[in-house]
C-alpha cells in the first residue's frame, strides 16, 4: 500500500474586492436543482385479462392476443401492436385488449394513440380503474396535465388502494404546480406500497422544490436502498448534496449515476459544476467539454463552462459560453446575469445593464442580478435606482453581508445617514472580518457624532489587519517547519521529522498539509493510531483532499479493514481521478478481496496514468 507524501494544494476560491461587480453573480444556479421527473414505463405491468380463450377456426382473437402478450414480454412493442389490432379486428369491444394495445403503443412511443386506446377501454368498461389510471398517465406524458388529473382522480374513486394511481396523480399534481398535494399522493402511494423506489424518488424531487433539502435527501436514500442501481436517484441525491455545498458526496453521487448510465449528460454536467464549486477548475472544464462534445445543445453545460472560464479570468471565453447557453435557453436568468458580469468587467456597462434586466425579467427574485444592477447604477450615478435595486437584493437575501454593506454605502451617498449606518451595522454583524465594512461604518459614526463607536470600528479594522499579518507570519513559519521535516524524512532522521511536523501543526493547527505530513511520519514510525488521528484532522480541515483519503485508506488496509480502506480510496479517486497511486492501492485491495477483474482494471489505470510500481 502506497502512502503519498506529496503536498496538499489549498483549494482555490473566487473572491472579489469590496465593491467589485464581477463575482457576485457567479453562482451555481439553483434552477438546476431538480431533475426531470422519473417515469416508470407502462410496459412491464401485469397485463389485464382479455379474450385469452383457446383459439379455434372461428375464434382466432385469443391467439392474436396471446402472441401480443408474448411480444410485449419481449419488449417488441411494434409487433405486439399488430397482433392486438388483429384481435380487435375480430372482436372490437374487448376493453382489456384495447388496454393492452394502449400499453404496446405507449411502449413504441405513440402516446397519443395509447391515450385513445385507454379512453376506449374506459368507455367499454366504466368500472375499470386501471384503464383510467393508464389513460391519466398517457395524458400526462402528452402534456395534458388537467386531463391526466381528471382521469387519475376517476381511477382512485374506483379503487383508492392502487399505489400506482396515487403515484401518477402525484406526478400530475407536481407538473401542475400543486406540490403539497403531490407530496400527499406520493406519501399515500408509499403507505400502500412501502417498497416503491419511484415514489420515494419523486417525493424527494417535490420536497426539494419546496426547499426541504434534508428531507429530500432522505427520500433519495430510501429509493437507493430499495434500488441501488437507480441512476436518477443517485443524480437527484447529488443535486441535493451540491445544493448544500457537500461537494465530495455530490461528486461521488454523480460519478455513481454515470457508472450506471454512462451517457447521462445531466449527471456529467452537474459533476462538472460540483468540481468547479469545489475549486477543481481544470477537472470541471474537462468534464464540461466532454458533455458539450457529445451533447452540444446542453445549455447547462455551456453555462457551467462559462463559470469555469470566469474563475480562470478568461472573460472572452466565459462570455462566449454564456451567450451559447442563452442561444439554447433564452430565459436562463443566471446566464443573463453572468453574461452581464463579463460585459461589465470589460467596461461595456450599457450592455451589462441590458443583461441584468433580462435576468430579472426571467427571474424577478434573482438577488445577484438586483445587486449587480444596483452597483452599476451607483457608478452612473443613479442613486435612487441603485438604492431600489440593492434594497431588493437585501430583501431577497437579508443575511448577505456584502449586499447589506453596499446598500449602506448607497444610502450614505443618497444622504440617508441613519439608514446607512443601520445597514453597515448589519453587514459588520454578519461578517465581522470585513475590514472595509468596519472602516465605512466607523467613518459614518464619526460623522454622526459618535466618536466612541467610530473608534471601536477603527480598532476592529486594525485588529483584522493585525490578524492577517499574524496569519501571514504563521504561514511562513509553518512552511519552514514542513520543509525542515521533509529534509529530515529524506535523510532518514524520523524523530527529527516528527518534531518538525509537530511544530508545523502547533504553529498552524488549520494546516491540512502539516497534519498530513505528521501522519506520514507517525505511520512510518509505527504509530498507526497517531497517524490515523492526523489524517482524519487533515480531512476535517480540507474535506476535498484526495491525498488525505488515500493515506487514511492505506492505514485502514494495514489494520486489515479492507472494506473501509476501499471506501476511503474510492473517495480519493472521486476527488482526483488521475491520482495513479490511489488506483494502484485500490487494485491491491481488490486483489486481497479476491476480485481479480476489478484489481486488474485498477492496475491498468494506474499504469496508464504513469504509476511505476516499487521494486522493494
Amino acid at each position: 500500500m502506497v502512502i503519498l507524501p506529496s503536498r496538499v494544494v489549498p483549494l482555490g476560491r473566487l473572491s472579489s474586492m469590496p465593491g467589485a461587480l464581477g463575482r457576485a453573480g457567479l453562482r451555481a444556479g439553483l434552477a438546476l436543482l431538480l431533475a426531470p421527473l422519473a417515469w416508470s414505463p407502462l410496459a412491464g405491468q401485469k397485463l389485464p385479462p382479455g379474450v385469452l380463450q383457446p383459439p379455434t377456426a372461428d375464434f382466432p382473437a385469443g391467439d392474436y392476443e396471446r402472441r401480443g402478450d408474448e411480444l410485449m414480454a419481449a419488449r417488441r412493442f411494434a409487433q405486439a401492436v399488430l397482433e392486438y389490432r388483429k384481435a380487435l379486428a375480430a372482436y372490437p369491444a374487448i376493453p382489456a385488449v384495447h388496454e393492452k394495445l394502449g400499453m404496446a403503443l405507449a411502449g413504441s412511443g405513440d402516446l397519443k394513440g395509447a391515450a385513445g386506446e385507454f379512453e376506449e377501454a374506459a368507455r367499454l368498461d366504466p368500472g375499470s380503474a386501471t384503464a383510467r389510471s393508464n389513460l391519466g398517465y398517457a395524458r400526462l406524458r402528452t402534456g395534458d396535465v388537467t386531463g391526466a388529473i381528471e382521469a387519475l382522480r376517476a381511477a382512485l374513486r374506483l379503487d383508492s388502494s392502487a399505489p400506482n394511481s396515487h403515484y401518477r396523480l402525484g406526478l400530475a399534481l407536481a407538473s401542475h404546480g400543486e406540490v403539497e398535494a403531490a407530496c400527499a399522493e406520493f406519501r399515500e402511494a408509499l403507505r400502500l406500497r412501502p417498497d416503491y423506489p419511484e415514489a420515494h424518488n419523486d417525493l424527494g424531487v417535490a420536497l426539494a422544490s419546496r426547499g426541504q433539502t434534508a428531507e429530500a435527501s432522505e427520500q433519495f436514500r430510501l429509493a437507493l436502498k430499495l434500488r441501488p442501481n437507480y441512476p436518477e436517484a443517485h443524480f437527484n441525491l447529488g443535486l441535493a448534496q451540491l445544493n448544500e455545498k457537500e461537494y465530495l458526496p455530490a461528486i461521488l453521487s454523480f460519478r455513481e449515476a454515470l457508472r450506471l448510465k454512462p451517457g447521462y449528460a445531466e449527471a456529467r454536467t452537474q459533476l462538472g459544476a460540483a468540481l468547479l464549486d469545489s475549486g477543481r477548475v481544470e477537472e470541471a472544464i474537462s468534464e464540461l467539454k466532454s458533455v458539450i462534445a457529445s451533447h452540444p445543445n446542453e445549455a447547462a453545460a455551456h453555462y457551467n463552462l462559462g463559470r469555469a472560464y470566469a474563475k480562470k479570468i478568461l472573460a472572452s471565453e466565459a462570455r462566449a459560453e454564456f451567450q451559447r447557453a442563452l442561444a439554447l435557453k433564452p430565459g436562463f436568468a443566471d446566464a443573463h446575469n453572468n453574461l452581464g458580469v463579463m460585459l461589465a468587467e470589460q467596461g461595456l456597462y450599457d450592455e451589462a445593464t441590458f443583461e441584468f434586466r433580462n435576468a430579472l425579467r426571467a427571474d424577478p427574485r434573482n438577488a445577484s442580478a438586483h445587486y449587480n444592477l444596483g452597483l452599476l447604477e451607483m457608478m452612473r450615478p443613479d442613486l435612487p435606482t441603485a438604492v431600489s435595486e440593492l434594497r431588493k437584493a437585501v430583501d431577497l437575501e437579508p443575511e448577505n453581508a456584502k449586499f447589506r454593506g453596499r446598500l449602506g454605502m448607497a444610502l450614505d451617498r443618497s444622504g440617508d445617514l441613519e439608514r446607512a449606518i443601520s445597514e453597515l451595522r448589519a453587514s459588520v454583524r454578519l461578517d465581522p472580518d470585513d475590514a472595509t465594512a468596519s472602516y465605512s461604518l466607523g467613518r459614518l459614526l464619526l460623522r454622526a457624532g459618535d466618536p466612541q463607536g467610530a473608534a471601536e470600528q477603527m480598532a476592529r479594522v486594525a485588529k483584522i489587519h493585525g490578524e492577517a499579518k499574524s496569519k501571514e507570519m504563521n504561514d511562513i513559519k509553518t512552511s519552514a517547519a514542513i520543509s525542515q521535516g521533509l529534509k529530515a524524512m529524506a535523510a532518514g532522521r524520523l524523530g527529527e521529522a516528527i518534531r518538525a511536523f509537530t511544530l508545523a501543526v502547533e504553529t498552524n493547527p488549520r494546516s491540512a498539509e502539516a497534519h498530513n505530513h505528521l501522519g506520514l511520519a507517525l505511520a512510518k514510525a509505527g504509530d498507526v493510531e497517531g497517524a490515523k488521528i492526523q489524517f482524519q484532522k487533515a480531512i476535517e480541515i480540507q474535506p476535498l483532499s484526495a491525498i488525505a483519503y488515500n493515506n487514511a485508506g492505506g492505514l485502514l488496509a494495514k489494520e486489515g479493514n479492507i472494506d473501509a480502506a476501499i471506501d476511503q480510496i474510492e473517495k480519493a479517486i472521486a476527488l482526483q481521478a488521475d491520482l495513479a497511486t490511489a488506483h494502484y492501492n485500490l487494485g491491491l485491495l481488490f486483489r486481497q478481496k479476491g476480485d481479480a477483474q476489478r484489481a486488474q482494471a485498477e492496475f491498468d489505470e494506474a499504469l496508464r496514468l504513469g504509476y511505476i510500481p516499487s521494486r522493494e
